[in-house]
Formats: structure tokens, sequence, C-alpha cells
């Protein structure tokens, strides 16, 4: 159970670093002037972006290594979900660097995507549980992670119908919902 709030933590947190992330870009204004360090010379969504990379890449060597030490501390699903972390980070990182106006957009799509692929680990794991042991439980624990999966899928679906920036307030609307979500998740399982 701590690893699946830690993997919806993390799921919460890209969420929110892509939203804010968007908004500190909309309110950027666009400069010309270049710098003499190139670090300098990037605007400051690269920076930002580079950023999260190197502190998702850090979450999950900081995960091994703690693995190194006590076995199977973190499960193998979490750290999957920090390497689908980092790949989220990556690219929309790499959009920065084109320049890409859409990003919005993509970056919902990716955020559901990645929700979509923890919804599906969980609906795994709960059915392997649950086949091994029988007699631990009931089929809600089954049954309510096939529903996680299925509003995941719902979700992806909503965020690919949601094209070409229709309205960056549908976008954030539909970004604070499922933050929303995420939190009421988070609380149900902090209080088991």
């Amino acid at each position: 159970m701590r690893h699946l709030s830690s993997a919806l933590t993390v799921v919460m947190l890209g969420a929110m670093l892509t939203i804010s992330w968007w908004i500190a870009k909309a309110d950027q204004p666009k400069s010309d002037s270049a710098a003499a360090n190139p670090v300098q010379n990037e605007s400051v969504d690269v920076r930002l972006a580079r950023a999260h990379v190197k502190l998702a890449k850090m979450d999950l060597r900081r995960a091994q290594e703690a693995n190194e030490r006590i076995q199977n501390l973190y499960s193998a699903e979490y750290l999957e979900m920090l390497k689908l972390h980092i790949a989220i980070d990556e690219a929309e990182l790499e959009q920065c660097l084109k320049g890409e106006d859409d990003d919005l957009h993509k970056a919902c799509v990716r955020s559901a995507e990645a929700s979509l692929t923890v919804a599906e680990a969980n609906l795994r794991r709960t059915r392997a549980f649950y086949q091994l042991m029988p007699t631990t439980g009931s089929d809600l624990a089954a049954e309510r992670a096939g529903l996680v999966a299925e509003l995941a899928k719902l979700n992806l679906e909503r965020a690919n119908g949601l094209t070409n920036l229709e309205s960056v307030l549908t976008h954030l609307h539909w970004q604070i919902d499922e933050l929303r979500h995420q939190v009421l998740e988070l609380q149900m399982k902090a209080a088991q």
C-alpha cells in the first residue's frame, strides 16, 4: 500500500509540476537577449524542465540505492513509476527545446497515459494477489482497481479529445479535477 501511495504521489506531483510549468511559461515574456553562459541563454522553461528531469533521475537513483542497502524496500512497480516519471519529464524537456506551442495538450495526454499505466499495473497486482491469496479479502478490491483503471482509460480518452488547446481553462479545469481525485485517493490510502 505504501508503494501505491508513493506512486500516486509521483503522478500527482508530476501533474502539479506540469501545470505550474505551463502557467509559468504562459506568464513568461519572450526574450531575444543572449547571455554569454549557455545555461543562462536557455529559457526559464528549458531550465525548469532540465531541473525536473534531474530531480526525477535523482529520485530513481535514491530508490535504487536504498534497494541495494535493504532488498525490495521499493517495489519493482514503484521503480517503474519513477522511470515513467523520468520519461514524461524528458519528453517535456524535448518539447521545450523544440519550442512547441501545444505543450499543455501533450503534457495532459502524457499525464493521462501515466495514470493509466499506474492503474493497469495496480489492477494486475491486485488480481495476482487475490489469485494467490483468495481468502485474504473480497473481490471488492479487485473490482475497485478495475474501476480505477477504467476511469484512467476514460481520462486518457478525454485528454486525447481536447486537441489544439481548445481552451486553456478547459485543460486547467480538467487537471484540477484530476488532482482532486488523486488527493482523495491518497487520503483514502493514508486512512487505511
